[in-house]
C-alpha cells in the first residue's frame, strides 16, 4: 500500500515541473523576481531542500504555499525553474505559515532562515519581494486550494500510472 504525505506530493510536483523546464530555464533578471534567482544551479534538488522543513510545515501549509507560488507565476508571467524554485517555495512556505498560524514575523524569519543558513534580513527581503509580486494577496481561496491540491495529486498519479 502506498502512502503519500502532502510533502511527498508537493515535492514531486515541483521536481517534475523543474525537470520539464530544465532545457528552457533562464534567469529573468527582473528587479523584484531576481531576489529568488540563483546564478548557478543549486547543488541540492528541490525534494532534498524541502525535506529540511518536513517537521515544521503542516499538510495544509504545503498546499497553500503551492497555491501562492502558482498565484505569483500567474500574476508575473514568470516560470518555475531550477534557478528559482528553492527560494520561491521557501518564501511561499514562510508566507503560508504566517497566514495560517499568525506567527511573529521576526522570530519565524530567523527560525526558518537558520534551517537553510540564511540571515533574517535576506529572508525578509525575499518575503517583501514575494508579497509585492502577489500584490499582498495572501489569502488563498478555497477554490485555489482545491485546484492546487487536485493538480498535485493528478501529477503524482500520472507518474505512477505511466508505463515503465
Amino acid at each position: 500500500m502506498l502512502v503519500f504525505t502532502m510533502f511527498d506530493v508537493v515535492s514531486h510536483v515541483l521536481h517534475t515541473e523543474i525537470e520539464a523546464s530544465r532545457k528552457t530555464a533562464k534567469i529573468t533578471g527582473a528587479p523584484l523576481f531576481s531576489a529568488f534567482e540563483c546564478v548557478h544551479e543549486p547543488r541540492i534538488d528541490i525534494r532534498h531542500f524541502l525535506r529540511a522543513f518536513i517537521t515544521t510545515v503542516e499538510s495544509v501549509e504545503w498546499v497553500v504555499a503551492l497555491a501562492l507560488v502558482n498565484r505569483l507565476l500567474r500574476k508575473t508571467g514568470f516560470s518555475l525553474s531550477i534557478h528559482n524554485v528553492h527560494r520561491l517555495m521557501f518564501t511561499a512556505l514562510l508566507v503560508a505559515i504566517k497566514q495560517l498560524r499568525g506567527k511573529d514575523k521576526e522570530k519565524l524569519n530567523e527560525t526558518l532562515g537558520r534551517v537553510i543558513q540564511m540571515d533574517s534580513a535576506e529572508v525578509g527581503g525575499m518575503e517583501r519581494a514575494f508579497l509585492s509580486l502577489i500584490e499582498w494577496e495572501v489569502h488563498v481561496k478555497l477554490e485555489e486550494y482545491a485546484e492546487a491540491e487536485k493538480h498535485s495529486f493528478h501529477m503524482l498519479m500520472e507518474t505512477f500510472m505511466r508505463p515503465s
